[in-house]
């Protein structure tokens, strides 16, 4: 199962100083919309959300997490699925209710296969 979903990436640079207290400093960031696929498999046995076209292309998560460690949101909420590391991956963010209602038809979809093999 797979669905277009819109990535917000940010790509922060700066300079690491030692001699400053280990910290980065000049700090830039730029940020960008690319869109992502969402896409649902089972691996071993268990559903997983996988996120291509994301900034490390591992950007995986279980959907039996996704679901227990749900939170309340709205419309603007969105969901990290990439930190991001200073002068090298970009931060990544993605709608959070598109992403749970995306695992809610899912959901819906294999309790439909269930009930009809039962039937």
């Amino acid at each position: 199962m797979k669905k277009e979903i819109q990535g917000i990436f940010t790509k922060e640079t700066g300079d690491w100083q030692e001699d400053s207290g280990n910290t980065f400093t000049n700090r830039k960031s730029k940020t960008w919309y690319r869109t992502l696929v969402m896409e649902i498999y089972v691996q071993s046995g268990k559903p997983l959300l996988h996120f291509q076209k994301a900034p490390t292309g591992y950007e995986t998560y279980y959907i039996e997490d996704l679901i227990a460690y749900q939170k309340p949101f709205d419309e603007s909420s969105l969901m990290c699925i990439c930190g991001g590391t200073i002068n090298s991956w970009a931060r990544c963010e993605v709608n959070y209710k598109e992403v749970m209602d995306f695992i809610k038809a899912y959901e819906e979809t294999l309790n439909s296969h269930r009930q009809r093999k039962h039937q």
